[in-house]
């Protein structure tokens, strides 16, 4: 499995270019202060997004990768996930397709945040609008639902738009999900730093659209509108703006 910089187009395979691209952040990046910390803002291009992290004594303790693309989804988020309050990282625990009550939507998931801090003090529970990326660890795709539905016969009888909340099972909650959804558009996408390509697609599964990114090593043929892609994501989102719904 290829790490979530990777999938966005930097090659990381060690500890030195982790750092490398940490310092290129700390560069590039626009400092955004909250309690805690500061995160760096780095919006690279083409939807690529990295946030850096600095500690109170100004550290560099933190770099995560987020993808903003199309999706759109009405999420009621129910309350915060971290694992420690001093740390700049954290998650929301959130049920997708919430639309007349924060608890009312299809299912539960995790999400991490990558400016998680921003929204200190927003109330919860409440209903936002949510741009969630996708990163597959892993994914199959379907020409359509008939080649899907052909496929299936032999294995479990996910429908062709159907979302496991699987980093909800265990003893861990952790952002990940399983989901099988239609392609709506599809995009090859150069990172504009390195030259790297990458694959994104909008897929619509249950509960709404979700950005899905996807490293080159996981096709074997381009992805088409009307595909069935079916995986295993890691789960990053963004609050736009403090906008409650209800």
């Amino acid at each position: 499995m290829t790490n979530h910089f990777q999938a966005i187009g930097f090659p990381i395979f060690s500890q030195e270019d982790f750092i490398k691209l940490a310092q290129m952040t700390h560069q590039k990046g626009q400092q955004i202060q909250t309690t805690q910390g500061k995160y760096i803002f780095w919006n690279v291009g083409s939807g690529i997004e990295l946030w850096g992290q600095l500690d109170q004594n100004n550290v560099f303790i933190g770099l995560n990768p987020h993808f903003s693309g199309r999706s759109r989804l009405s999420m009621g988020l129910t309350r915060k996930v971290t694992s420690d309050p001093q740390d700049l990282d954290g998650a929301y625990y959130a049920w997708a397709g919430a639309q007349t009550g924060p608890e009312d939507g299809e299912y539960p998931l995790l999400f991490d945040c990558p400016d998680f801090l921003v929204h200190a003090r927003m109330m919860l529970p409440s209903i936002h609008r949510v741009q969630v990326a996708a990163f597959a660890h892993d994914l199959k795709v379907y020409t359509n639902e008939k080649h899907y539905q052909e496929a299936r016969e032999s294995g479990p009888a996910f429908a062709t738009e159907s979302f496991i909340p699987s980093g909800l099972f265990g003893d861990r909650e952790q952002p990940y999900g399983m989901f099988t959804g239609t392609v709506q558009y599809a995009f090859t996408i150069t990172n504009p730093v390195t030259q790297e390509t990458f694959h994104h697609a909008v897929v619509k599964t249950l509960g709404g659209e979700y950005d899905v990114i996807i490293h080159p090593d996981l096709l074997y043929s381009d992805l088409q509108p009307g595909n069935i892609v079916q995986g295993n994501f890691w789960l990053t989102g963004k609050i736009l703006g403090n906008q409650i719904i209800l």
